[in-house]
Protein backbone atom coordinates (compact mmCIF):
# COMPACT_ATOMS: atom_id res chain seq x y z
CA UNK A 1 0.00 0.00 0.00
CA UNK A 2 2.78 2.40 0.96
CA UNK A 3 4.50 1.81 -2.39
CA UNK A 4 1.32 2.63 -4.33
CA UNK A 5 0.88 5.84 -2.35
CA UNK A 6 4.48 6.84 -3.11
CA UNK A 7 3.90 6.23 -6.83
CA UNK A 8 0.82 8.47 -6.75
CA UNK A 9 2.81 11.16 -4.94
CA UNK A 10 5.59 10.98 -7.55
CA UNK A 11 3.09 11.27 -10.42
CA UNK A 12 1.52 14.26 -8.68
CA UNK A 13 4.93 15.89 -8.32
CA UNK A 14 5.74 15.37 -12.00
CA UNK A 15 2.35 16.78 -13.05
CA UNK A 16 2.90 19.85 -10.86
CA UNK A 17 6.34 20.50 -12.36
CA UNK A 18 5.00 20.10 -15.91
CA UNK A 19 2.13 22.47 -15.15
CA UNK A 20 4.48 25.11 -13.72
CA UNK A 21 6.80 24.90 -16.74
CA UNK A 22 3.96 25.09 -19.28
CA UNK A 23 2.26 27.96 -17.47
CA UNK A 24 5.35 30.01 -16.62
CA UNK A 25 4.36 32.64 -19.19
CA UNK A 26 1.18 33.29 -17.17
CA UNK A 27 3.30 34.45 -14.23
CA UNK A 28 5.01 36.87 -16.61
CA UNK A 29 1.59 38.02 -17.85
CA UNK A 30 0.48 38.64 -14.27
CA UNK A 31 3.49 40.86 -13.56
CA UNK A 32 3.11 42.79 -16.82
CA UNK A 33 -0.63 43.30 -16.40
CA UNK A 34 -0.40 44.43 -12.77
CA UNK A 35 2.65 46.66 -12.88
CA UNK A 36 2.96 47.99 -16.44
CA UNK A 37 0.59 50.41 -18.23
CA UNK A 38 -1.64 48.99 -20.98
CA UNK A 39 -0.89 49.20 -24.68
CA UNK A 40 -2.02 52.61 -25.92
CA UNK A 41 -3.04 53.78 -29.38
CA UNK A 42 -2.55 57.31 -30.66
CA UNK A 43 -5.66 59.37 -31.30
CA UNK A 44 -6.38 59.08 -35.01
CA UNK A 45 -7.59 61.93 -37.16
CA UNK A 46 -8.73 59.45 -39.80
CA UNK A 47 -12.25 58.17 -39.32
CA UNK A 48 -13.29 54.96 -41.04
CA UNK A 49 -16.72 53.60 -41.94
CA UNK A 50 -17.85 50.58 -39.95
CA UNK A 51 -20.65 48.08 -39.82
CA UNK A 52 -21.93 46.74 -36.50
CA UNK A 53 -23.25 43.17 -36.61
CA UNK A 54 -25.63 41.81 -33.98
CA UNK A 55 -26.85 38.19 -34.16
CA UNK A 56 -30.07 37.92 -32.18
CA UNK A 57 -32.40 35.05 -31.40
CA UNK A 58 -35.51 36.07 -29.45
CA UNK A 59 -33.84 39.12 -27.90
CA UNK A 60 -36.80 41.51 -27.75
CA UNK A 61 -35.98 42.39 -24.15
CA UNK A 62 -32.52 43.85 -24.80
CA UNK A 63 -31.95 44.53 -28.51
CA UNK A 64 -33.23 48.12 -28.47
CA UNK A 65 -30.95 49.07 -25.57
CA UNK A 66 -27.87 47.86 -27.43
CA UNK A 67 -28.82 49.74 -30.58
CA UNK A 68 -29.42 52.86 -28.47
CA UNK A 69 -25.94 52.61 -26.95
CA UNK A 70 -24.44 52.33 -30.46
CA UNK A 71 -26.37 55.38 -31.63
CA UNK A 72 -25.06 57.34 -28.62
CA UNK A 73 -21.41 56.81 -29.57
CA UNK A 74 -19.19 59.89 -29.78
CA UNK A 75 -18.19 58.64 -33.24
CA UNK A 76 -19.90 60.18 -36.32
CA UNK A 77 -23.19 58.30 -36.71
CA UNK A 78 -23.10 58.60 -40.51
CA UNK A 79 -20.03 56.33 -40.48
CA UNK A 80 -21.71 53.54 -38.53
CA UNK A 81 -24.35 51.16 -39.93
CA UNK A 82 -26.09 48.74 -37.58
CA UNK A 83 -27.02 45.28 -38.89
CA UNK A 84 -29.17 42.84 -36.96
CA UNK A 85 -29.60 39.26 -38.09
CA UNK A 86 -32.80 37.98 -36.48
CA UNK A 87 -31.90 34.31 -36.41
CA UNK A 88 -34.81 31.84 -36.21
CA UNK A 89 -36.73 34.28 -34.02
CA UNK A 90 -40.21 33.47 -32.76
CA UNK A 91 -40.73 36.88 -31.17
CA UNK A 92 -40.70 40.45 -32.51
CA UNK A 93 -36.94 41.03 -32.24
CA UNK A 94 -36.78 42.02 -35.93
CA UNK A 95 -39.60 44.56 -35.59
CA UNK A 96 -38.05 46.18 -32.51
CA UNK A 97 -34.66 46.39 -34.21
CA UNK A 98 -36.18 48.04 -37.29
CA UNK A 99 -38.03 50.53 -35.13
CA UNK A 100 -34.68 51.36 -33.52
CA UNK A 101 -33.31 52.17 -37.03
CA UNK A 102 -31.20 49.05 -37.54
CA UNK A 103 -30.88 47.27 -40.88
CA UNK A 104 -32.47 43.88 -40.26
CA UNK A 105 -32.06 40.56 -42.02
CA UNK A 106 -34.27 37.70 -40.96
CA UNK A 107 -33.03 34.14 -41.23
CA UNK A 108 -35.03 30.93 -40.83
CA UNK A 109 -33.28 27.59 -41.15
CA UNK A 110 -34.21 24.53 -39.10
CA UNK A 111 -31.15 22.58 -40.23
CA UNK A 112 -28.29 25.07 -40.04
CA UNK A 113 -28.63 26.40 -36.53
CA UNK A 114 -26.07 28.37 -34.61
CA UNK A 115 -24.33 31.70 -34.35
CA UNK A 116 -21.72 30.76 -36.96
CA UNK A 117 -24.38 30.22 -39.62
CA UNK A 118 -26.11 33.49 -38.70
CA UNK A 119 -22.88 35.48 -38.99
CA UNK A 120 -22.01 33.88 -42.31
CA UNK A 121 -25.50 34.64 -43.61
CA UNK A 122 -25.49 38.33 -42.69
CA UNK A 123 -21.91 38.96 -43.81
CA UNK A 124 -22.59 37.61 -47.27
CA UNK A 125 -25.77 39.71 -47.47
CA UNK A 126 -23.74 42.80 -46.59
CA UNK A 127 -20.99 41.92 -49.08
CA UNK A 128 -23.65 41.86 -51.80
CA UNK A 129 -26.11 44.57 -50.75
CA UNK A 130 -23.65 47.14 -49.36
CA UNK A 131 -20.52 46.56 -51.42
CA UNK A 132 -20.37 50.26 -52.27
CA UNK A 133 -20.16 51.39 -48.61
CA UNK A 134 -16.37 50.92 -48.35
CA UNK A 135 -16.45 49.49 -44.83
CA UNK A 136 -13.11 49.32 -43.06
CA UNK A 137 -14.40 46.45 -40.96
CA UNK A 138 -17.12 45.19 -38.65
CA UNK A 139 -17.80 45.18 -34.93
CA UNK A 140 -19.57 42.16 -33.47
CA UNK A 141 -21.81 42.23 -30.40
CA UNK A 142 -24.28 39.98 -28.63
CA UNK A 143 -27.75 41.43 -28.20
CA UNK A 144 -27.42 41.86 -24.42
CA UNK A 145 -24.32 44.08 -24.71
CA UNK A 146 -24.05 47.81 -24.07
CA UNK A 147 -21.23 50.07 -25.29
CA UNK A 148 -19.40 52.79 -23.45
CA UNK A 149 -19.90 55.97 -25.47
CA UNK A 150 -16.29 56.07 -26.73
CA UNK A 151 -16.03 52.38 -27.67
CA UNK A 152 -15.92 52.86 -31.44
CA UNK A 153 -13.65 55.92 -31.33
CA UNK A 154 -11.15 54.05 -29.14
CA UNK A 155 -11.25 51.03 -31.43
CA UNK A 156 -10.83 53.32 -34.44
CA UNK A 157 -7.50 54.46 -33.00
CA UNK A 158 -6.31 50.83 -32.93
CA UNK A 159 -7.63 50.20 -36.44
CA UNK A 160 -5.74 53.26 -37.69
CA UNK A 161 -2.50 51.68 -36.48
CA UNK A 162 -3.08 48.71 -38.76
CA UNK A 163 -4.58 46.07 -36.48
CA UNK A 164 -7.10 43.85 -38.22
CA UNK A 165 -8.58 41.83 -35.33
CA UNK A 166 -9.14 43.60 -32.01
CA UNK A 167 -10.99 42.70 -28.84
CA UNK A 168 -12.43 45.27 -26.46
CA UNK A 169 -12.57 45.31 -22.66
CA UNK A 170 -15.47 43.17 -21.45
CA UNK A 171 -17.19 44.30 -18.25
CA UNK A 172 -20.06 42.38 -16.60
CA UNK A 173 -23.17 44.53 -16.30
CA UNK A 174 -24.90 42.32 -13.69
CA UNK A 175 -21.90 41.51 -11.47
CA UNK A 176 -23.87 42.46 -8.37
CA UNK A 177 -26.78 40.10 -9.06
CA UNK A 178 -25.43 37.04 -7.25
CA UNK A 179 -22.31 34.88 -6.79
CA UNK A 180 -23.06 33.03 -10.04
CA UNK A 181 -23.12 36.11 -12.28
CA UNK A 182 -20.13 37.52 -10.40
CA UNK A 183 -18.14 34.33 -10.91
CA UNK A 184 -18.82 34.29 -14.64
CA UNK A 185 -18.08 38.00 -14.82
CA UNK A 186 -14.77 37.55 -13.01
CA UNK A 187 -13.65 35.11 -15.73
CA UNK A 188 -13.96 37.88 -18.32
CA UNK A 189 -12.56 40.54 -16.00
CA UNK A 190 -9.50 38.38 -15.44
CA UNK A 191 -9.14 37.81 -19.18
CA UNK A 192 -9.50 41.51 -20.01
CA UNK A 193 -7.48 42.94 -17.13
CA UNK A 194 -4.69 40.38 -16.94
CA UNK A 195 -4.42 38.10 -20.01
CA UNK A 196 -5.51 40.27 -22.98
CA UNK A 197 -3.81 43.33 -21.53
CA UNK A 198 -0.51 41.51 -20.99
CA UNK A 199 -0.53 39.92 -24.43
CA UNK A 200 -1.19 43.27 -26.09
CA UNK A 201 1.56 44.94 -24.06
CA UNK A 202 4.04 42.19 -25.00
CA UNK A 203 2.94 42.43 -28.64
CA UNK A 204 1.90 38.80 -28.84
CA UNK A 205 -1.48 37.55 -30.00
CA UNK A 206 -4.56 37.10 -27.85
CA UNK A 207 -8.02 35.77 -28.79
CA UNK A 208 -11.58 37.01 -29.08
CA UNK A 209 -14.30 35.82 -26.71
CA UNK A 210 -17.59 35.75 -28.54
CA UNK A 211 -18.51 39.43 -28.51
CA UNK A 212 -17.14 42.97 -28.38
CA UNK A 213 -14.55 42.55 -31.11
CA UNK A 214 -13.56 44.00 -34.48
CA UNK A 215 -12.51 42.25 -37.70
CA UNK A 216 -11.16 43.89 -40.84
CA UNK A 217 -13.43 43.78 -43.91
CA UNK A 218 -10.81 42.16 -46.16
CA UNK A 219 -10.05 39.43 -43.62
CA UNK A 220 -13.71 38.41 -43.65
CA UNK A 221 -14.04 38.87 -47.40
CA UNK A 222 -11.06 36.59 -48.00
CA UNK A 223 -12.71 33.95 -45.80
CA UNK A 224 -15.96 34.24 -47.72
CA UNK A 225 -17.86 35.35 -44.62
CA UNK A 226 -17.76 33.37 -41.37
CA UNK A 227 -16.88 29.72 -42.13
CA UNK A 228 -16.77 28.64 -38.47
CA UNK A 229 -19.35 26.20 -37.12
CA UNK A 230 -18.14 24.73 -33.83
CA UNK A 231 -19.87 25.35 -30.48
CA UNK A 232 -17.20 27.97 -29.79
CA UNK A 233 -16.93 29.55 -33.23
CA UNK A 234 -15.21 32.57 -31.66
CA UNK A 235 -12.27 30.47 -30.48
CA UNK A 236 -12.22 28.58 -33.76
CA UNK A 237 -11.96 31.92 -35.58
CA UNK A 238 -9.19 33.10 -33.22
CA UNK A 239 -7.00 30.03 -33.51
CA UNK A 240 -7.46 29.73 -37.28
CA UNK A 241 -6.46 33.35 -37.84
CA UNK A 242 -3.50 33.33 -35.46
CA UNK A 243 -2.16 30.29 -37.31
CA UNK A 244 -2.63 32.23 -40.57
CA UNK A 245 -0.36 34.93 -39.20
CA UNK A 246 -2.89 37.52 -38.04
CA UNK A 247 -2.17 39.23 -34.73
CA UNK A 248 -5.15 39.70 -32.41
CA UNK A 249 -4.70 42.56 -29.95
CA UNK A 250 -6.74 44.27 -27.24
CA UNK A 251 -7.88 47.87 -27.09
CA UNK A 252 -7.90 48.24 -23.32
CA UNK A 253 -9.81 51.52 -23.34
CA UNK A 254 -12.69 50.24 -25.52
CA UNK A 255 -15.17 49.15 -22.85
CA UNK A 256 -18.43 47.31 -23.37
CA UNK A 257 -20.80 45.61 -20.96
CA UNK A 258 -22.05 42.05 -21.13
CA UNK A 259 -24.72 40.18 -19.17
CA UNK A 260 -23.64 37.03 -17.34
CA UNK A 261 -25.72 33.95 -16.47
CA UNK A 262 -27.29 34.23 -13.04
CA UNK A 263 -28.67 30.72 -12.50
CA UNK A 264 -26.78 27.47 -12.04
CA UNK A 265 -28.65 25.92 -14.97
CA UNK A 266 -27.60 28.69 -17.37
CA UNK A 267 -24.06 28.72 -16.03
CA UNK A 268 -23.61 24.97 -16.48
CA UNK A 269 -25.16 24.99 -19.97
CA UNK A 270 -22.86 27.81 -21.06
CA UNK A 271 -19.68 26.33 -19.62
CA UNK A 272 -20.36 22.82 -20.90
CA UNK A 273 -20.74 24.32 -24.38
CA UNK A 274 -17.49 26.26 -23.93
CA UNK A 275 -15.49 23.24 -22.85
CA UNK A 276 -17.02 20.99 -25.50
CA UNK A 277 -16.10 23.60 -28.10
CA UNK A 278 -12.59 23.73 -26.66
CA UNK A 279 -12.24 19.97 -27.09
CA UNK A 280 -13.30 20.26 -30.73
CA UNK A 281 -10.81 23.08 -31.30
CA UNK A 282 -8.11 20.95 -29.67
CA UNK A 283 -8.58 18.34 -32.38
CA UNK A 284 -8.36 21.05 -35.03
CA UNK A 285 -5.44 23.15 -33.80
CA UNK A 286 -3.28 21.53 -31.10
CA UNK A 287 -0.92 19.69 -33.45
CA UNK A 288 -0.72 22.74 -35.71
CA UNK A 289 0.22 24.92 -32.74
CA UNK A 290 2.90 22.48 -31.60
CA UNK A 291 4.36 22.37 -35.10
CA UNK A 292 4.24 26.18 -35.38
CA UNK A 293 5.88 26.64 -31.97
CA UNK A 294 8.84 24.40 -32.75
CA UNK A 295 9.15 25.91 -36.23
CA UNK A 296 8.90 29.60 -35.27
CA UNK A 297 9.32 29.75 -31.49
CA UNK A 298 6.43 32.22 -31.26
CA UNK A 299 4.97 32.62 -27.78
CA UNK A 300 1.42 32.87 -29.15
CA UNK A 301 1.64 29.33 -30.54
CA UNK A 302 2.34 27.89 -27.08
CA UNK A 303 0.18 30.35 -25.17
CA UNK A 304 -3.01 29.90 -27.20
CA UNK A 305 -2.47 26.15 -27.33
CA UNK A 306 -2.33 26.26 -23.53
CA UNK A 307 -5.67 28.09 -23.59
CA UNK A 308 -7.14 25.13 -25.47
CA UNK A 309 -5.77 22.45 -23.17
CA UNK A 310 -7.59 21.96 -19.82
CA UNK A 311 -4.29 21.19 -18.06
CA UNK A 312 -4.97 23.07 -14.77
CA UNK A 313 -8.42 21.48 -14.48
CA UNK A 314 -7.09 17.99 -15.17
CA UNK A 315 -4.38 18.59 -12.58
CA UNK A 316 -7.00 19.62 -10.04
CA UNK A 317 -9.18 16.58 -10.65
CA UNK A 318 -6.10 14.36 -10.48
CA UNK A 319 -5.27 15.91 -7.12
CA UNK A 320 -8.75 15.20 -5.75
CA UNK A 321 -9.01 11.74 -7.30
CA UNK A 322 -5.56 10.60 -6.23
CA UNK A 323 -6.21 11.84 -2.69
CA UNK A 324 -9.42 9.84 -2.50
CA UNK A 325 -7.56 6.71 -3.69
CA UNK A 326 -4.84 7.31 -1.11
CA UNK A 327 -7.41 7.74 1.66
CA UNK A 328 -9.07 4.44 0.73
CA UNK A 329 -5.69 2.70 0.68
CA UNK A 330 -4.76 4.22 4.03
CA UNK A 331 -8.04 3.05 5.60
CA UNK A 332 -7.47 -0.55 4.55
CA UNK A 333 -3.76 -0.37 5.36
CA UNK A 334 -2.50 -1.28 8.84
CA UNK A 335 -0.09 1.65 8.69
CA UNK A 336 -1.21 5.00 10.22
CA UNK A 337 -1.09 7.08 7.00
CA UNK A 338 -4.61 8.48 6.92
CA UNK A 339 -3.88 11.65 8.87
CA UNK A 340 -0.94 12.62 6.64
CA UNK A 341 -2.99 12.05 3.47
CA UNK A 342 -5.89 14.16 4.72
CA UNK A 343 -3.47 16.97 5.57
CA UNK A 344 -2.00 16.80 2.05
CA UNK A 345 -5.51 16.95 0.57
CA UNK A 346 -6.41 19.98 2.67
CA UNK A 347 -3.17 21.70 1.63
CA UNK A 348 -3.94 20.96 -2.03
CA UNK A 349 -7.47 22.38 -1.72
CA UNK A 350 -6.10 25.37 0.16
CA UNK A 351 -3.62 26.12 -2.62
CA UNK A 352 -6.35 25.79 -5.26
CA UNK A 353 -8.65 28.12 -3.33
CA UNK A 354 -5.87 30.54 -2.47
CA UNK A 355 -4.57 30.95 -6.04
CA UNK A 356 -8.03 31.63 -7.48
CA UNK A 357 -8.93 33.94 -4.60
CA UNK A 358 -5.67 35.85 -5.09
CA UNK A 359 -6.47 36.34 -8.77
CA UNK A 360 -10.00 37.53 -7.97
CA UNK A 361 -8.80 39.84 -5.20
CA UNK A 362 -6.11 41.31 -7.46
CA UNK A 363 -8.56 41.99 -10.29
CA UNK A 364 -11.11 43.40 -7.85
CA UNK A 365 -8.58 45.84 -6.42
CA UNK A 366 -7.28 46.88 -9.84
CA UNK A 367 -10.76 47.36 -11.31
CA UNK A 368 -12.54 48.48 -8.15
CA UNK A 369 -14.06 51.61 -9.68
CA UNK A 370 -15.19 49.86 -12.86
CA UNK A 371 -16.96 46.88 -11.27
CA UNK A 372 -20.66 47.63 -10.94
CA UNK A 373 -21.51 46.40 -7.45
CA UNK A 374 -21.67 47.61 -3.83
CA UNK A 375 -18.36 47.44 -1.98
CA UNK A 376 -19.36 44.52 0.22
CA UNK A 377 -20.34 42.42 -2.82
CA UNK A 378 -17.06 43.17 -4.57
CA UNK A 379 -15.24 41.81 -1.52
CA UNK A 380 -17.59 38.85 -0.95
CA UNK A 381 -17.59 37.66 -4.56
CA UNK A 382 -13.80 37.67 -4.73
CA UNK A 383 -13.90 34.95 -2.07
CA UNK A 384 -16.75 32.97 -3.68
CA UNK A 385 -14.99 32.92 -7.06
CA UNK A 386 -12.97 29.74 -6.32
CA UNK A 387 -16.19 27.94 -5.36
CA UNK A 388 -17.74 29.08 -8.62
CA UNK A 389 -14.76 27.77 -10.58
CA UNK A 390 -14.95 24.39 -8.85
CA UNK A 391 -17.92 23.66 -11.13
CA UNK A 392 -15.40 22.86 -13.87
CA UNK A 393 -14.49 19.64 -12.07
CA UNK A 394 -17.82 18.25 -13.30
CA UNK A 395 -17.95 20.24 -16.53
CA UNK A 396 -14.68 19.03 -18.07
CA UNK A 397 -15.98 15.47 -17.93
CA UNK A 398 -19.60 16.18 -18.85
CA UNK A 399 -18.36 18.02 -21.94
CA UNK A 400 -16.73 14.83 -23.20
CA UNK A 401 -20.22 13.74 -24.23
CA UNK A 402 -22.42 15.23 -26.94
CA UNK A 403 -23.79 18.73 -26.36
CA UNK A 404 -27.04 19.71 -28.05
CA UNK A 405 -25.91 23.04 -29.45
CA UNK A 406 -26.72 26.49 -28.14
CA UNK A 407 -29.20 26.97 -25.32
CA UNK A 408 -30.66 30.41 -24.53
CA UNK A 409 -29.64 32.24 -21.37
CA UNK A 410 -32.32 33.94 -19.32
CA UNK A 411 -32.02 37.73 -19.60
CA UNK A 412 -32.18 39.41 -16.21
CA UNK A 413 -31.09 42.95 -17.07
CA UNK A 414 -32.80 45.32 -19.50
CA UNK A 415 -30.90 48.46 -18.45
CA UNK A 416 -30.13 51.16 -20.97
CA UNK A 417 -26.60 52.54 -21.23
CA UNK A 418 -27.71 55.63 -19.28
CA UNK A 419 -29.09 53.51 -16.46
CA UNK A 420 -25.90 51.46 -16.38
CA UNK A 421 -23.76 54.59 -16.31
CA UNK A 422 -25.73 55.89 -13.32
CA UNK A 423 -24.77 52.75 -11.39
CA UNK A 424 -21.07 53.38 -11.94
CA UNK A 425 -21.15 56.81 -10.34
Amino acid sequence: MTQIIKIIDNVSLVMTIVLLVLSFHLFVYFFVAVFLPPKKFKKSSKLFRYGVIIPARNEKKVIAQLIDSIKKQDYPSELVDIFVVADNCTDNTAQIARQASAIVYERFDDQKKGKGYALDFVLNKIFEDYKDRDYKGFFFFDADNLLAEDFISKMNDAVAEGYKIITGYRMPKNYDQNWISAGSGMIYLEQSRLEHRARAKLNTSTHISGTGFYVDYQVLKDEGGWPYRTLTEDLEFSHANVLKGHKITQCFDAVFYDEQPSTLKDMFNQRIRWVRGNYICMTLFTLKYIKTFFKTGKLAAHDLNFVLLPIPLITFTWGIGSSIVQIILAIISPQPLLGDIIIKLLIFLGIFYGVLALIAITVTILEWKKIIAPAYKKILYAFTFPINMASYVYIIYRALFRVKGWKPITRASADTIDQLKSKTK
